[in-house]
């Protein structure tokens, strides 16, 4: 079907058409209110389906949008980047002449946002992150990206600033989010299941760059990408695959709750004076791994900086981790993988000694699954949503790879395949465990600090004063 036939400032010479598929068309065709997650697969269209019915209606009605997402970070580096450079035509960084928008990039007191010349009409960008600028405002429409990433609490707090009582006739409003499916257990699927939210399903034949209608055929860009996806595994196959909200069977750890032991960064309260644990997992073909972890005074831990990256040298992750971490207190300990060669060149560019890492599976399952546990003193394990020190590695993304630690904890599952020396569920699966390795290392290393190490003393402290 045609989206938009624009005609701006009364021109008449260009004419804009983009083809709409899939359940999302009914935003074209229908007065569409209340709650919508539309789920699928990866490579469907989702996104740039949401963003073009919304920038269509700003360009015909007066409203006032939020886009959003769980971080603002991460709303940068996806959502955004779909509607600057494929909705937005000609977009220059300030101006989209063609569609007669405008952006601002926000202050102290206004947040970013685009503005619709014609119309009037404005679309904020925010992360529940950094929600204070946005929490009070009220909205005709909420837009929200990757919608699993977001607690209920989330998405009731951005629900309940939608179709507040006014003097003035407005439409209903419309609180819609994008998302590849979760575990069956999920809010979302739940409030789908109970009446009060509608899931809309789309496919890979709803995706024009994907699915020749005429021709009947996949396009070769399409038979690429479906060939990267029939390449995984598992639970992320029958998710970003077919579009099943299915759970990991055999999942190693099964006391991982997104809500618990995922948290954002200014609700972690991390001080600076706290010490400071490096983990590392070489790679190169897979990513090479490097985790910050603050640790509480308690002995909790919180993976608060990770670099998780593909074809990166030990060298230039060993300049950028500490170009990143700056003149701060050095590490109490640096944890690595045992490869010599590559813990030579690491300890040679940061001028850091690595302990070499205890690498007992079954044992380092148990102490990361106590901590998660927390054993009736809340986790003691716990990951900062966007710990990443970069953009999610391009190359992971595409594959339909996890591109953080966080994300492979749901499908780090169990070899439940019988063999003549290892036993069902005493080895997990070994493909995308990387990070899951290095959080390994790090408990192993809490859990049996070296000889003389006085887990009790302030080396971050004493190595800032000079006195190590």
């Amino acid at each position: 079907m045609v989206a938009q036939a624009l005609q701006p400032h009364g021109r008449t010479d260009v004419r804009l058409v983009t083809e709409i598929r899939g359940e999302g068309s009914k935003l074209f065709t229908e007065e569409i209110s209340g709650e919508v997650v539309y789920s699928g697969p990866a490579g469907t269209g989702k996104t740039r389906t949401l963003l073009e019915a919304v920038h269509r209606r700003c360009q015909r009605d007066r409203l006032r949008v939020l886009m959003i997402r769980k971080t603002e970070e991460s709303l940068k580096s996806s959502m955004l980047v779909t509607y600057r450079e494929q909705v937005l035509y000609g977009f220059d960084g300030k101006r989209a002449a063609l569609d007669g928008v405008t952006y601002f990039g926000g202050n102290k007191l206004l947040p970013a946002h685009f503005v619709y010349e014609q119309t009037g009409s404005v679309i904020v960008t925010a992360g529940l992150d950094n929600v204070e600028k946005v929490k009070s405002s009220e909205w005709d429409i909420v837009l929200a990206n990757e919608a699993t990433e977001l607690s209920l609490n989330d998405w009731e707090m951005i629900t309940g600033r939608t179709d507040r009582p006014s003097l003035f006739d407005r439409p209903p409003s419309l609180v819609i989010g994008d998302c590849n499916p979760d575990a069956p257990t999920h809010w979302i699927k739940q409030r789908a299941e109970e009446g009060r939210l509608t899931l809309w399903t789309s496919t890979h034949v709803d995706n024009p760059a994907m699915w020749d209608r005429v021709a009947q055929r996949w396009t070769v860009a399409g038979e690429r990408y479906l060939a990267i996806l029939d390449g995984l595994t598992g639970v992320r196959y029958q998710r970003l695959r077919h579009g099943k909200w299915v759970a990991a069977e055999g999942q190693v750890y099964e006391s991982w709750d997104d809500g618990a032991h995922l948290v954002d960064r200014s609700k972690a309260d991390i001080r600076p004076e706290w010490d400071r644990v490096w983990v590392l997992d070489w790679g190169y073909v897979n990513p090479l791994v490097w985790g910050c972890w603050a640790i509480e005074p308690d002995g909790g831990a919180i993976l608060e900086h990770e670099l998780y990256r593909t074809r990166t040298l030990v060298a230039d992750a060993a300049h950028e981790i500490m170009r990143f971490w700056g003149g701060r207190p050095k590490p109490v300990g640096v944890v690595a993988d045992h490869d010599a060669e590559d813990r030579a060149t690491f300890e040679r560019e940061t001028k850091l000694t690595t302990i070499a890492a205890k690498k007992d599976i079954q044992t380092g399952i148990q102490a990361v699954e106590r901590r998660l546990k927390g054993e009736g003193q809340g986790p003691r394990l716990r990951i900062v949503r966007d710990a990443l020190i970069h953009h999610p590695d391009p190359e992971l993304r595409a594959a339909g790879k996890p591109v953080c630690t966080a994300q492979e904890i749901p499908t780090y599952v169990w070899d439940e395949r019988q063999s003549a020396t290892v036993a069902r569920r005493e080895r997990p699966v070994k493909v995308d465990d990387h990070g899951m390795d290095m959080t390994r290392y790090l408990t192993m290393y809490l859990d049996n600090p070296p000889p003389g190490l006085d887990p009790t003393f302030d080396y971050a402290r004493a190595f800032s004063e000079g006195g190590i």
